[in-house]
Order: structure tokens, then C-alpha cells, then sequence
């Protein structure tokens, strides 16, 4: 359903702004950039299971639910796309600086 789409879209900003808080306040703790990046993979399932639920309800379902409803999913999934994907960038960029940083990590992790 659409509404709980927006709904979830709205607890995963929540839990996202509570991760990504926590994650700053311990910068150095594995446990706050394992949280991070959970909430990082549950944005890329919500975006999926967003876009399954707006075709589901514009090709199966016509008028199934109001068009200021579907157009404000449809603008939320397209934002929760690009938003999932520049966060994600962000950190890997960022594991490549710490990377150019301390070389001996890069070595370690090349042999893995």
C-alpha cells in the first residue's frame, strides 16, 4: 500500500537521523558504522520495495489510491534513490581516503 510506503519512508528517516547521530558521536566505533550501514541497505529495500508498490498500484490497481497520494510516493521514491545512492558514495569515498591515508589497511584488505 502506498500509505504505508510513506509511512516506512518516514520511520526509515527517523532511524537514519538517530544512526547517522549515532555514528557521529562515536566516530571511531565499529558497532555506530555497522549501524549506519545497515540502515544504508534497508534504504536500498525500501527504494526497491517503493517501486514495486507504485507499479503494483499504477499498472494492476488504477485508481486504486489518490493521485496527490501516488505522485508524492513517486516523488519520495525518486528522492530516497538518489539520497541512498550519494550516501553511499560518500562513505565509499570516504573508506578510499582513509585507505590513501594508512596504506598498510589498503595491503590488508588487498589480500583478503
Amino acid at each position: 500500500d502506498v500509505a504505508t510506503y510513506i509511512e516506512l519512508t518516514a520511520a526509515y528517516f527517523t532511524v537514519g537521523l538517530a544512526a547517522t547521530t549515532y555514528a557521529l558521536a562515536r566516530p571511531h566505533s565499529l558497532a555506530a558504522k555497522a549501524v549506519v550501514g545497515v540502515v544504508l541497505v534497508l534504504g536500498y529495500v525500501l527504494v526497491g520495495w517503493g517501486l514495486f508498490v507504485l507499479s503494483w498500484d499504477f499498472e494492476l490497481r488504477q485508481g486504486a489510491c489518490r493521485p496527490l497520494l501516488f505522485y508524492t510516493a513517486a516523488a519520495v521514491t525518486g528522492f530516497r534513490a538518489l539520497h541512498t545512492n550519494l550516501v553511499e558514495c560518500h562513505f565509499v569515498l570516504g573508506f578510499l581516503n582513509l585507505e590513501a591515508r594508512e596504506p598498510a589497511l589498503g595491503r590488508a584488505f588487498w589480500y583478503l
